[in-house]
């Protein structure tokens, strides 16, 4: 087995915890995927999978989005419960 092979695997592994992280509604998931989109981007580049590496990038920028819409929607719910604290702001 490659390092190439390692590497795959290490970030399939990877993947399913930061995935896991996101239906626990964790916004570290987010974090996490933003690392894996790069790390596969590579892996598929050095491949010559151009077409998935550049799915990869695209899927980077969703995941800077969904990270920070999450982000503010969290703290919204939590402002919810607590009636001590302000609300966040909506953008």
């Amino acid at each position: 087995m490659t390092i190439y092979d390692w590497a795959q695997w290490v970030l399939l592994v990877i993947s399913f915890f930061a995935e896991y992280l996101i239906i626990k509604k964790k916004v570290l998931g987010f974090y996490i995927w933003i690392g894996l989109c790069v790390g596969w981007f590579c892996i598929d580049f050095i491949a010559g999978l151009y077409g998935q590496s550049a799915s990869w990038i695209l899927y980077l920028i969703i995941c800077l989005f969904g990270a920070k819409e999450w982000k503010y929607e969290d703290v919204e719910c939590r402002t919810k419960d607590d009636v001590s604290t302000t609300p966040a702001r909506r953008t």
